[in-house]
């Protein structure tokens, strides 16, 4: 979505941005009462002022940051927050690899789990007000050192749920690309009890008259799961 150019609203190539958020608030809520939530993912807090992203009427907006953004980029977090809430909308942060990171080139190297911890304690500690997280942002991509270490995410996932245990956690957020279920299978045998809260974000891309169809992971992610979508990857 590019919400600062000419009259159209929906650009094809940033759908990606358009959020199916059924996963954070949907999910919790009896059958009969879940309704789909949809959300943006922008990291310009200019977007959030603008009125045709406002007439939208949006319930999330979600952020990726790296997993020590609380001490590497404070002022940008609190900045993104700010113009969010003048928007009314409700925040939620997925975390990634540190900047300067490389993969699958060098550098590249993950947090252990206690760094991650430690790291995700200070940012619930400094920003309160966000209460949905992602444990680590398309986990399983190449462009992550997480690629390979499912087991890895699942403890960064057990750190996050401690650092902030009243909080909706998405433990994992996957492209449905290589071996992505076994990627999930390994996840879940790492972690006691089951999560809850899945992202899948698929890769293909379809279009209909223009405008980004819907689309779902195949197989999909285990209970809980919602999706979304990434165009022209």
């Amino acid at each position: 979505m590019d919400v600062r150019r000419g009259p159209r609203i929906l650009d094809p190539m940033r759908a990606r941005l358009l959020v199916p958020l059924a996963l954070l608030a949907a999910a919790a809520l009896p059958a009969a009462a879940r309704a789909a939530v949809v959300g943006i993912s922008d990291q310009d807090p200019a977007s959030f002022a603008d009125a045709r992203l406002r007439a939208l009427h949006l319930g999330y907006a979600r952020l990726v940051v790296p997993y020590d953004a609380a001490t590497s980029e404070p002022a940008r977090v609190q900045a993104w927050l700010a113009a969010v809430a003048a928007a009314g909308l409700r925040p939620h942060v997925a975390f990634q690899h540190a900047s300067g990171t490389r993969c699958p080139d060098l550098p590249c190297s993950a947090p252990s789990r206690a760094a991650y911890g430690a790291a995700v304690r200070r940012f619930v500690a400094r920003f309160p007000q966000v209460r949905t997280y992602t444990t680590w942002n398309e986990a399983n991509h190449v462009s992550q050192p997480t690629a390979s270490r499912p087991e890895l995410v699942a403890g960064y996932y057990g750190q996050l749920r401690a650092a902030c245990p009243g909080c909706t956690v998405v433990a994992g957020d996957v492209l449905d690309s290589g071996a992505f279920v076994r990627w999930i299978e390994r996840f879940r045998a790492a972690t006691t009890p089951s999560p809850r809260f899945w992202a899948c974000i698929t890769t293909a891309t379809s279009r209909t008259g223009g405008r980004a169809g819907p689309t779902r992971c195949s197989p999909p992610c285990p209970g809980g799961s919602g999706s979304r979508r990434r165009a022209g990857s």
